[in-house]
């Protein structure tokens, strides 16, 4: 888009020429400005911060938060100007408010939002109370307004740099004595302590360690809803941000919103990690961008915001008309489409079952890879027909023993009969009860064809339990192409490596040249949730691309059981283990609470 390169370059320029002007200001030649890298550490110099601190500006995503921070942090070295407090609270009040007005919606439903609206409408009253003092004849600007112009000048740093490097304000450099800090505001030390603070947790979650919460039951019983899991970015290597203007720690919209877009897609990075520690191997669980998020419908009503899903079903043309279709609450439109850079797609967290070079095949639910039949995971979960003498479900206390957490649906094709998820030990169990006849699993024939599942052709009668064989790409790897396996590696040619294609009878062609065979330029890996027939993966979707892996998933802190009472609530042998291929490790919840408690001594 050349207006926003046009932009880039403006902001470039105007921030080194109000570099130039403070800089010169501070007693530092000019020039020194228009060097790169070096101007950040004379920066540095002038507002006496450390030296090394330049190589936070040169991580990308995490280094425009600093120059927002440092462009905060050099208004409070400027010369006082009671205009320029008034003026950031009218530049900011309104985007409080609109925030502040645009989460109500979202209230009800999620503590995070109830807690953040709460927090930012004391936040928008000290505001108003500050600005209303600002106005008043005879008052002072405060604090709260030094606060504002701080937040203002740090996010419009293209504009406050170049306005204080050549208006008449004076710049004042910090003292070194000792008396400038016991002359700064306790409001000033939180705001520049909580700066840094976001500046390093953003590292950290960027380059080490993220939290993540299990969402769903597609992993159960190896994952459960409410694990709070950490993951681990720097086993598989880091991916550097691709999206870097973004709000802090939100992932694709505001914390407690849905659709309100958390970033700016005026710049974007190439797809490049850092060197890890290993690569993915097979069974490791993996979290991922979803590959089919990148285009979804914005209709808070719409149970499954697919857009590709739901062109399959209703057509494209109706779903870019905006169409209406039935809901459980009346009919809903799709909304406006929202579009997604990679790293800003749903993460989801499934199991590695096919890996770069791999063929996989899938017969009666067990996996096959090169030719030889796939581990299942011990806490894995399947569908069981069980059927009852009495034609009632199983006793509570059995399904409580079992921890069975899915809705419990009658079997149609069997009387007495009702649809389980357990896991193979769990089904034992139940076998051994006395009033079950008997367990089934519930299985799809071979050679049905499933219109929902990969890669949605007819040629290809494929369904969750029945599927493949299919070739994992692996990068450099050479395939035949034709227009009868072109369903399956379309995407991966023209969404993930950027290709136009064309078939024009039986020939294809990519980027206008005729070819019968194609070179993959990426690793890719086939995902499975280990609750195999409660899991949306790869049999659903197709490939993951080596750009989408966001970690590993490595650590379990805590584990919080949902609608029970508050005694049976906490999963107590969960809390502090860490994860592996083989399941879960005993727990260290104790040794990790002694470890903590002698950090803060120590420290403290």
């Amino acid at each position: 888009m050349p207006q926003v390169n046009l932009i880039i370059i403006l902001i470039a320029v105007a921030s080194l020429a109000g570099f130039y002007g403070i800089f010169q200001k501070a007693g530092e030649k000019g020039w020194k400005a228009l060097v790169p890298v070096y101007n950040f550490y004379i920066w540095l110099k002038i507002l006496k911060k450390p030296g090394w601190w330049t190589i936070i500006f040169l991580i990308p995503g995490v280094g425009y938060m600093m120059v927002m921070v440092m462009a905060g942090i050099t208004s409070l070295q400027m010369q006082k100007k009671k205009e320029l407090d008034v003026a950031s609270a009218l530049v900011l009040i309104p985007v409080e408010l609109y925030i502040l007005f645009s989460m109500l919606p979202s209230v009800k439903n999620s503590m995070l939002a109830m807690g953040f609206e709460a927090l930012l409408a004391y936040i928008t009253y000290s505001s108003v109370k500050t600005f209303l003092s600002l106005t008043s004849s005879g008052k002072k600007a405060d604090a709260g307004g030094e606060n504002m112009r701080m937040i203002v000048c740090g996010i419009l740093f293209f504009i406050s740099l170049p306005y204080y490097g050549f208006s008449k304000l004076v710049f004042t450099a910090p003292s070194s004595d000792g008396k400038e800090k016991a002359r700064r505001s306790v409001g000033k030390e939180w705001a520049e302590a909580l700066s840094f603070a976001v500046i390093a947790a953003t590292i950290i979650r960027t380059f080490f360690l993220e939290a993540y919460t299990i969402p769903s039951s597609s992993m159960e019983k190896s994952l459960m809803i409410g694990d709070y899991l950490f993951v681990s970015k720097a086993d598989y290597g880091a991916r550097i941000p691709m999206t870097p203007l973004s709000f802090p720690f939100a992932h694709n919209s505001l914390p407690g919103t849905r659709n309100a877009i958390s970033y700016l897609d005026w710049l974007k990075y190439p797809y490049l990690r850092l060197p890890g520690f290993t690569h993915i191997k097979r069974h490791d669980i993996v979290v991922f961008n979803f590959p089919d998020g990148d285009t979804v419908c914005s209709n808070p009503g719409m149970d499954n915001p697919g857009y590709y899903a739901y062109c399959r079903d209703y057509g494209r043309d109706f779903v870019l008309s905006n169409g209406s279709i039935p809901m459980p609450e009346g009919q809903e439109s799709f909304g406006k489409l929202i579009i997604r850079p990679v790293d800003k797609e749903e993460n989801y967290i499934k199991r590695c079952i096919g890996t770069p070079g791999d063929t996989l095949l899938i017969r009666h639910a067990q996996v096959y890879i090169n030719g030889k039949a796939d581990e299942i995971p011990g806490e894995a979960q399947f569908a069981y027909s069980v059927t009852t003498a009495d034609g009632d479900q199983l006793p509570q206390s059995l399904t409580d023993r079992l921890d069975i957490t899915e809705t419990v649906y009658s079997d149609p094709a069997k009387p007495n009969s009702y649809l389980y998820i357990l896991t193979r030990k769990g089904a034992d169990i139940v076998r051994q009860s006395p009033d079950v006849v008997s367990v089934i699993p519930v299985l799809q024939d071979s050679g049905k064809f499933d219109r929902e599942v990969f890669p949605f052709s007819a040629d290809y009668k494929w369904n969750v339990d029945n599927f493949g064989p299919l070739f994992v790409p692996n990068k450099g790897a050479v395939i035949k192409l034709d227009t009868s396996n072109l369903h399956l590696y379309r995407r991966i040619i023209t969404a993930y490596e950027h290709n136009m294609l064309e078939v024009k009878g039986a020939d294809i062609y990519i980027n206008g040249s005729k070819t019968d065979h194609y070179t993959f330029k990426m690793n890719y890996y086939f995902m499975m949730g280990d609750n195999r027939h409660r899991s949306e993966d790869s049999r659903y979707w197709g490939f993951v691309p080596d750009d989408h892996v966001v970690g590993k998933a490595s650590f379990i802190w805590m584990s919080i059981k949902e609608n029970t009472s508050f005694a049976k609530r906490f999963r107590w042998k969960r809390f502090f283990t860490f994860i592996n291929t083989e399941g879960l490790s005993s727990s260290y919840f104790i040794p990790g609470l002694l470890i903590i408690f002698l950090a803060i001594v120590y420290f403290y």
